[in-house]
């Protein structure tokens, strides 16, 4: 079991899974007798909106109070329902631990894979004043404070002294290192947590983006293979490297499409796969074969909103200003506060003008 927990906790660093969220549907009007009446606007309750919101704030606090309110959402067809599934299909995991330290921790991981940084910090501040001595806490407390703008390295370096032997402690000084651009002291961090557990994938991924981002494209290969070689019929380390070869622009033919199809070999036409397929093609230059993909995405499943995001950019990059602003919208409406409805909201502003 304890070997599980660590693994668990590993999960933020391969990547963050972007939210499918459904549709939502345009209400009917109903046929109305006799003289039309005046017009005026009333707004419509969205009482399991605000069911959620209450679940999120909870969730920093008092994880088990707030599942209430999350499996309310979560079974509803609310555009916040994914979001609610994620978040309490983590607490009801953690709480089987009977860790308290552990439950907040798997709660700010949720809270931060939905992109609230906020409220995960909050959460690992309840973590490690359960357990002060838990070292991935505060790890993880480290990241959650660089991602809110402030100085992570007291508490990354309070996680090492704990425990220098925890492979998440190691990853998150890695990443601290990588972000001051000091590559050799990451690579240290990377080869220690791989001596640690030298079969998981996640630690190749993680050390690949590092030398790709210190220009060693060899080395990143190679550990990228090695995170192949260790789990060759998983398409999620496959998207891994897509995934990241597309956002950094870096070695997409090499690397970035050639993971993609074989993702797609893998999980078939997931619209993520689709969406991933699309842009890799479009930053080779084979830009009808990249429309194509992003269209299928958007059939595939009408609700992901990453598709209309990067079907929206291809329609901008063609000035079809129109198209493209339409795209745009419907991600805000699929996906409000995320960071692609941010993204696209920018866009709006930018474009509408």
């Amino acid at each position: 079991m304890l070997r599980f927990l660590k693994r668990a906790v590993l999960v933020l660093l391969v990547a963050l899974v972007l939210i499918v969220l459904p549709s939502a549907w345009l209400r009917g009007f109903t046929p109305h007798e006799g003289p039309l009446p005046t017009l005026t606007y009333t707004p419509t309750p969205d009482t399991l909106g605000d069911a959620y919101q209450q679940g999120l704030a909870l969730a920093a606090q008092q994880p088990l109070e707030a599942l209430p309110q999350l499996e309310e959402v979560m079974l509803s067809d609310h555009p916040q329902a994914q979001q609610a599934r994620l978040l309490a299909r983590a607490i009801q995991a953690a709480r089987l631990a009977d860790n308290q330290a552990y439950l907040y921790t798997a709660t700010a991981q949720a809270l931060a894979a939905l992109g609230h940084w906020d409220l995960a910090q909050q959460a690992l501040l309840q973590a490690v004043l359960a357990d002060p001595d838990y070292a991935e806490a505060w790890a993880y407390l480290g990241e959650a404070r660089y991602q809110n703008g402030a100085e992570p390295w007291e508490a990354l370096q309070r996680a090492l002294q704990l425990n220098p032997r925890s492979v998440a402690v190691q990853l998150f000084h890695a990443l601290y290192q990588q972000r001051l651009g000091n590559f050799p002291q990451a690579d240290s961090h990377f080869a220690f947590a791989a001596q640690l557990d030298p079969e998981n994938p996640a630690i190749y991924v993680q050390w690949g983006q590092g030398a790709m981002l210190a220009g060693d494209p060899l080395a990143a290969r190679q550990h990228f293979e090695q995170a192949a070689a260790l789990t060759p019929n998983d398409p999620q380390v496959w998207l891994a490297l897509a995934r990241y070869s597309l956002d950094s622009e870096l070695y997409v033919e090499q690397l970035g499409l050639p993971a993609a199809m074989e993702a797609h070999r893998l999980a078939g036409s997931q619209p993520e796969v689709l969406v991933l397929l699309g842009r890799a093609y479009v930053l080779k230059g084979d830009r009808a074969v990249g429309l194509r993909f992003l269209q299928q995405a958007v059939r595939a499943d009408a609700g992901y909103a990453p598709a209309h995001l990067y079907l929206g950019l291809f329609y901008l990059a063609d000035e079809e200003i129109a198209a493209a602003l339409a795209a745009f919208n419907q991600v805000i409406d699929l996906a409000a506060g995320s960071p692609e409805a941010v993204w696209a909201r920018e866009l709006i502003l930018q474009y509408s003008q």
